[in-house]
């Protein structure tokens, strides 16, 4: 009892010597129409994926469902507090439940390895993400998060430091290598929870922190690297022979572009950042369970072992093609109308920046049609005929694409 009063006294002399402020470890939150809504979606999301570990049975799969409860009690602190120091431990203590996630989730030693490399690059990202956090209590002595009257180089000192912290789990290029190396090797419903659930904390340390990305000057910097993103990912998706590495550089491609977008429109825009986190974690979610539906069939996810699905699934082929005709952006389906509005916004951008960012999405849409089309149609290679989809496999797509079309 003695150690517990001195450690208290002992704290006490410190702020009071040092003049640190009590409001510093105050729990300020703040709540608004995105934080609520992005809370309920990822609830919905994180019970989902409860439900998909338990059904396929895998081993830790109890360890597993007590990570995703602990890391939506941590998604609660992150999206509500408006303390930046609650805010910078909340982000990072996500990673530790997300690690051991791809850890216990991983089904070999190789992507147990894997799951340490994602430490790396994501910590990275952290100890990044600390300097900056330093950098604002310095010059602004504040840990809430708030809009305040700093002069325009500091601004631009802490965009920039912001943008890069948050950017390597977005990701951006060039720091987008652990994401595809990661969704490789671990199963399907942890890809889904890292393209669904977690690049998007990133996403909404942005928003977060949108006051300083409020000059058109600034942000040309930030929607020319998102432009090196897309040109980037849609070049490689072409040479890629693994399915789930293919739906990988897909999220690399679509989360530069709502970066592109949201830098374009303004990171305040709370319904782009919101409809765009429910479209790609939806897509996300479907096109992963697909390469999971093609796995079990043909026992691989090389691009160049499977082709002509259609004459061995027929029914599994035609949920392939809706899918991609969604992702494609068919009329009056919920990418359509992103897409429909974010075009009226172009006319505003520098001709040459509208020009590279419509090339990229046809070198990019060209590439997907391309790969996904060869599996259904290419040429007949033969194959052990197993089930067509199960009813539960159906039930499930139906429900994506009922979001996809009517939300």
């Amino acid at each position: 009892m003695m150690y517990v009063v001195s450690l208290n006294l002992d704290l006490y002399y410190f702020i009071v010597e040092n003049g640190i402020s009590l409001t510093y470890i105050k729990f300020n939150y703040h709540v608004d129409f995105l934080t609520m809504n992005l809370l309920l979606f990822n609830l919905v999301v994180l019970l989902v994926l409860m439900i998909f570990f338990y059904y396929k049975n895998i081993t830790y799969t109890k360890n597993i469902i007590l990570l995703l409860i602990i890391i939506y009690v941590i998604l609660l602190v992150f999206f509500l507090t408006s303390n930046i120091i609650f805010f910078f431990f909340s982000y990072e203590f996500i990673m530790l439940p997300s690690t051991l996630l791809v850890f216990f989730s991983s089904p070999n030693l190789r992507s147990k390895i894997v799951s340490f490399y994602f430490l790396f690059w994501t910590q990275l990202g952290s100890l990044l993400l600390f300097i900056t956090v330093l950098l604002w209590l310095y010059l602004i002595d504040n840990t809430t998060i708030s809009n305040y009257n700093i002069n325009f180089s500091y601004k631009l000192l802490l965009s920039i430091a912001f943008f890069i912290s948050f950017g390597i789990k977005i990701p951006i290029y060039p720091f987008h290598f652990w994401l595809t190396q990661t969704h490789v090797e671990v199963n399907t419903p942890t890809s889904i929870y890292l393209s669904g659930i977690l690049v998007k904390t990133a996403l909404y340390g942005l928003y977060k922190f949108s006051f300083l990305y409020d000059n058109n000057a600034i942000n040309v910097f930030f929607i020319l690297i998102s432009m090196i993103g897309l040109l980037d990912s849609s070049i490689k998706l072409v040479s890629q022979t693994d399915l789930k590495k293919v739906i990988a550089y897909c999220t690399i491609f679509e989360m530069n572009s709502v970066l592109f977008i949201i830098f374009l429109y303004g990171l305040s825009s709370q319904y782009i950042i919101l409809y765009f986190s429910i479209l790609h974690t939806t897509f996300s979610f479907m096109f992963f369970f697909l390469s999971d539906i093609i796995y079990k069939r043909f026992g691989t996810r090389s691009i160049k072992s499977i082709s002509n699905i259609y004459e061995n699934y027929k029914y599994i082929s035609i949920f392939i093609i809706i899918s991609i005709l969604l992702f494609n952006g068919v009329p009056f389906t919920l990418k359509f109308n992103i897409e429909f509005f974010f075009l009226l916004k172009l006319n505003s951008l520098n001709f040459f920046l509208s020009l590279l960012f419509i090339i990229s999405n046809i070198i990019f849409l060209i590439s997907f049609n391309k790969i996904f089309f060869s599996l259904i149609f290419g040429n007949y290679n033969f194959f052990l005929k197993k089930n067509d989809l199960s009813k539960l496999e159906c039930v499930i797509l139906m429900i994506l694409y009922t979001l996809l079309l009517f939300i």
